[in-house]
């Protein structure tokens, strides 16, 4: 009964101990996005998605904090808000748990892989993040959810102006059948509609031409010309 008891002791020890260490390298992640006030960001997006041609994405991406955010562009379809969004929002929620589930290495650099559940029910996203643990960027990024189905995104990631940690590509890899593109041109409209298309699609999107912190209008937010929010 004794030896039991101080397993018991032991396991939650460990798991309590565990948990410090996750939220610890999620405020180091966290403190490289606080370095950011606004942002903005030219991108080039290619989609590919089953049964479809769709042409070369362009776009500019403008970001305040704490949560102004905005696409300009021409051509710009809507696609899942973690393919351009490049951190989750879960890790600004006052509640969620944190898990380290295991350390892999990924480009001869140890990841810590980290599972984020929020403890808010109507949040149904589950995220697990594979975390550099030199510069605490997110090289992964794994969504759950009901609503997008399965999201897996791949960052890459270049030092702006000697200080900031951004994206200079990312690949996103998802359940085709959960998402929509408003004008899609089929190469077999006739004989096959939207809600027919499964297995995976795939959107990858390279970032150029970064202003980092150097004040944006909020003027910018308001007008919904030529923008998807």
């Amino acid at each position: 009964m004794k030896k039991t008891f101080l397993l018991i002791l032991i396991l939650i020890n460990v798991l309590f101990s565990q948990d410090k260490n996750a939220q610890r390298i999620v405020e180091n992640i966290k403190a490289n996005f606080d370095l950011i006030n606004d942002y903005i960001v030219e991108i080039k997006g290619k989609v590919d998605f089953p049964d479809a041609v769709i042409p070369e994405l362009k776009a500019k991406i403008f970001f305040k904090k704490p949560d102004k955010f905005k696409v300009e562009s021409d051509n710009f379809m809507i696609i899942p808000k973690q393919s351009i969004r490049f951190s989750p929002e879960i890790l600004y929620e006052k509640d969620f748990s944190t898990l380290i589930i295991g350390e892999v290495d990924i480009d001869k650099v140890k990841h810590f892989i980290v599972k984020l559940i929020s403890n808010n029910p109507e949040v149904e996203e589950v995220v697990t993040i594979w975390v550099n643990s030199k510069n605490y960027t997110i090289r992964k990024m794994n969504v759950i959810g009901s609503r997008v189905g399965k999201v897996e995104i791949d960052f890459y990631y270049k030092l702006i102006d000697e200080k900031y940690w951004l994206p200079e590509k990312m690949v996103a890899i998802f359940e085709a059948s959960r998402i929509r593109f408003p004008r899609i041109r089929k190469i077999e409209k006739e004989q096959k509609d939207n809600s027919d298309l499964y297995g995976e699609g795939k959107i990858t999107i390279e970032y150029f031409n970064y202003v980092v912190n150097k004040g944006i209008d909020d003027k910018i937010f308001e007008d919904k010309k030529k923008s998807v929010k």
